[in-house]
């Protein structure tokens, strides 16, 4: 059980590189992305090198166990943060992505984000269930229907 252990976030370093590439390669994953082609190393490092030194964007490692399952982007901007996440293949089905996105609300918090927003595709049913489970509500749906958008206030106390 996911409850069961130790599931912990930490800042995405120079180390991580090759894993977020394979998990970003992964064929679900870019069945589920809305950019769904292979992306070449040289491409996913010029990527990596500008959001590590970009202050609006936030890149996490979940890590249970001291092993890497998943990541997390928070990308800021005014009032609100886009999220996107991904979970490598060998942890999918176990509850880690209603995990990750529960912790990602209270570090959302102490950032002093009041709004994060994730965009998914329409008939990714897992994320909109995971979204939904941590108390996302849905706002809008594309125009072609093939995107909606999730989104999740805090209240200020």
């Amino acid at each position: 059980m996911v409850d069961k252990k130790q599931v912990y976030f930490r800042k995405v370093s120079e180390q991580d590189e090759a894993i977020l590439l394979e998990w970003r390669n992964d064929a679900e994953t870019r069945k589920q992305s809305f950019q769904t082609d292979l992306v070449t190393k040289e491409e996913h490092h010029e990527w990596f090198q500008k959001a590590l030194k970009n202050e609006k964007i936030v890149l996490l490692l979940c890590v249970c166990d001291n092993v890497p399952i998943g990541t997390i982007r928070i990308e800021k901007y005014g009032l609100e943060a886009d999220i996107s996440y991904s979970i490598d293949s060998a942890y999918r089905g176990q509850g880690f992505g209603r995990k990750m996105i529960y912790m990602l609300l209270d570090y959302a918090q102490e950032l002093n984000i009041p709004c994060l927003r994730a965009q998914v595709k329409a008939d990714n049913l897992a994320s909109q269930k995971i979204l939904l489970a941590n108390g996302f509500e849905k706002q809008e749906i594309s125009q072609d229907q093939s995107k909606l958008i999730f989104k999740k206030r805090f209240l200020k106390s």
